[in-house]
């Protein structure tokens, strides 16, 4: 996670804004993901060079995924790398759950209709 720049999970989780690390609370994950929602919400969604990517999209069909992105940033993705993407991307299909807190629920369909795929 490190590499991504994730620091809201893992073994390097830093809290964003907080202070307080109660890292076995579920609520403090909760809290983090929608710190950090928020923050791409109000940053970052407007800026035109900033795109949403949704992952789970991307899991179940890579090659339109790829090409949705390659459109966005002008970039020609030509048989070899389809073919790539084809061979190499797990077909997996992750179902999210429903958290139960419509403040979180309503941030993330915002978030995954703003995405280019």
């Amino acid at each position: 996670m490190r590499e991504l720049c994730h620091f809201e999970f893992g073994n390097n989780r830093i809290n964003i804004r907080d202070q307080q690390n109660d890292f076995n609370d579920f609520d403090y994950y909760k809290n983090q993901w929608k710190k950090i929602h928020d923050l791409i919400d109000i940053n970052y969604l407007n800026l035109e060079n900033v795109f949403l990517f949704n992952f789970d999209n991307f899991l179940k069909d890579p090659q339109n995924s790829i090409y949705n992105l390659s459109k966005k940033i002008n970039f020609y993705c030509d048989e070899k790398v389809k073919n790539f993407i084809e061979l190499n991307v797990k077909k997996k299909i992750i179902n999210l759950s429903n958290i139960g807190d419509s403040k979180i629920d309503l941030l993330h369909q915002k978030l995954i209709e703003k995405s280019i795929n």
